[in-house]
């Protein structure tokens, strides 16, 4: 006998979030590009524009994370945008995907490798609206193997500008062997700061940002190691917040996002 599986527990809240705003969710909803109205000092890391940067670091056992590095940027100005970095300097490697489109915000980081005393960094501002209020799911991770030893980060900001962050997730790990996995929204790593939700309202109008960071590098050692992930953020139609509902939004995010990599 099959067993029907159980809703999540952001599906769950996501479906109430629907109920909240009714018949004027619809799937005419989008998301566009713009330029953050705090102007050029509050944003991070280019001002009051989009950008998404690649970064390699290769440093002396002295240094922890210095500045600079080998860097590679993308500054779109509209959507959809769909591209890809591949970044190779030797100490580290760095392959990101975009796809940023009307309905979702993607980050995939495909592969991120260190090898000797170096960092793999990809990093990013988006800034956008919304033409109608609208509920958002918000999805990442970064997985890490068992090997190393490697340090890694995970930071994820979703902020609205006139009332501060929606959420925050900020996890690490630092010189280990063991395997990490971090989930966005859960208690993960050695050290983990949170607040806020992964499901709410994006109203008509205001002006947010998705800011994301991942990490990994270990500043003494000569060993190897690779790290995967993404960042997600969705405006779903109603029928996919209803598959989220049951559990089976992630599941076809996952199989989306194996089929690029073939």
């Amino acid at each position: 006998m099959k067993h029907r599986r159980a809703p999540s527990a952001v599906g769950i809240a996501l479906a109430a979030l629907l109920a909240t705003i009714g018949s004027d969710t619809s799937s005419a909803a989008s998301i566009s590009l713009i330029t953050w109205p705090g102007g050029s000092t509050e944003p991070w890391p280019n001002g009051s524009t989009t950008e998404l940067r690649n970064r390699i670091v290769a440093h002396s056992p002295s240094d922890i994370m210095p500045g600079g590095g080998y860097v590679t940027t993308f500054d779109p100005i509209s959507l959809p945008f769909v591209d890809s970095h591949t970044f190779d300097q030797g100490n580290a490697k760095n392959q990101t995907d975009y796809e940023l489109t009307s309905q979702m915000l993607l980050i995939d980081f495909v592969e991120h490798m260190h090898r000797s005393r170096s960092w793999a960094i990809s990093e990013g501002s988006i800034y956008f609206t919304v033409d109608e209020n609208v509920p958002y799911i918000l999805s990442g991770e970064f997985i890490v193997p068992a090997g190393g030893p490697s340090s890694a980060h995970l930071r994820v900001l979703l902020t609205e500008f006139s009332t501060g962050h929606l959420f925050s997730n900020i996890q690490s790990t630092v010189d280990t062997y063991s395997a990490k996995h971090f989930r966005l929204g859960e208690e993960g790593g050695t050290s983990n700061e949170l607040e806020g939700s992964l499901t709410g309202i994006l109203r008509a109008g205001v002006s947010y940002r998705l800011m994301y960071m991942t990490t990994i590098g270990m500043r003494g050692s000569a060993t190897q190691n690779t790290a995967t992930g993404f960042v997600l953020l969705m405006i779903p139609e109603p029928s996919t917040a209803f598959l989220v509902s049951m559990g089976l939004g992630g599941l076809a995010v996952g199989r989306r996002r194996n089929a690029r990599r073939l």
